[in-house]
């Protein structure tokens, strides 16, 4: 899941005030690893921006793809 950037700066402006990682992930319903790495990504970046997700691309096999089209139009 994919939080605000106000909602993250929010977050850790109360875990600032002297709050708990326990009590903040209480409050706020975010996991206490996922405030330590906003902690982390705050200090090393310098923002609280979401980073662009890239996901590679998913080559088909011509091969691969002849065989389950054959087992899928093969009748019983």
């Amino acid at each position: 899941m994919s939080y605000d950037e106000k909602y993250r700066r929010r977050t850790l402006e109360y875990r600032q005030e002297g709050h708990t990682y326990a009590q903040t992930s209480k409050v706020f319903k975010v996991a206490v690893n996922t405030i330590r790495s906003w902690e982390k990504q705050l200090k090393s970046e310098g923002h609280l921006k979401k980073h662009a997700v890239i996901r590679p691309f998913k080559k088909l096999i011509l091969k691969n793809l002849r065989r389950i089209s054959t087992l899928i139009l093969t009748p019983f």
